[in-house]
Order: C-alpha cells, then sequence, then structure tokens
C-alpha cells in the first residue's frame, strides 16, 4: 500500500489550485469591522484556524477553498480536487447518520492518520 501511494504521489501534477486549498484546510475568512457595519466599514482577513480541517467533501472546497457556485462545477473540477486530496493522503469515506447508516450521496474526505 505504500509502494502505491508513493507511486501515486510521483504522478501527481501540481495544480494551480494547491495553494487555495492549502489555504483554506489552514485558515479561515472573518468578516471584521471597522467601524459602523453600514458604513461599509467591513474587510475579510484571513485567519489560522485552531487546527487544519480534518474532514472535507469536495463540494466544500470547490465553493469556499476555490470559490465556484455549485451551478458551475464540472466533472473535471470534482476531479482535480479529488486528485489532491489522494495526493496528499486523505481518505475517502461515505458519511453515516447518527444511527450508524449511510448518508445518501455523501462521500467525504478525512485526513489520513499518518500525516498532518
Amino acid at each position: 500500500l505504500d509502494k502505491a501511494r508513493e507511486e501515486q504521489d510521483r504522478r501527481y501534477q501540481s495544480d494551480a489550485w494547491d495553494d487555495l486549498i492549502e489555504h483554506w484546510l489552514t485558515h479561515e475568512i472573518r468578516t471584521v469591522s471597522d467601524g459602523f457595519p453600514d458604513y461599509g466599514n467591513s474587510r475579510t482577513e484571513s485567519v489560522l484556524r485552531p487546527e487544519p480541517l480534518r474532514d472535507v467533501s469536495v463540494g466544500e472546497i470547490l465553493e469556499e477553498a476555490i470559490g465556484l457556485e455549485p451551478a458551475r462545477w464540472t466533472r473535471g473540477d470534482q476531479m482535480r480536487v479529488s486528485a489532491y486530496l489522494k495526493a496528499n493522503g486523505w481518505e475517502r469515506y461515505r458519511r453515516r447518520d447518527e444511527g450508524g447508516r449511510e448518508a445518501p450521496r455523501e462521500w467525504r474526505y478525512r485526513r489520513g492518520q499518518d500525516r498532518t
């Protein structure tokens, strides 16, 4: 399994979205007001998360990290994000509800145990 992962990592081509995804996993955007919000005195800033995200969906990354509206997602976009996650040790799994049943169509990725 380790050899397969090493081979996959070697074949992965760096993508323009990599930095955006990595930043989003470790930072969050907050709106900060410099005065009265009604006067347009607010701005956004990037703040380090207390802990990097360890559980994400491709949709969350496309919408929040890349800034694509769901109506504009393509299969290629989804594959680009999946390739990044797999190459960086994330594991795909199907989310389960509180009763232990698989949630419909809820595929997510979680960070592998041996990677930070």
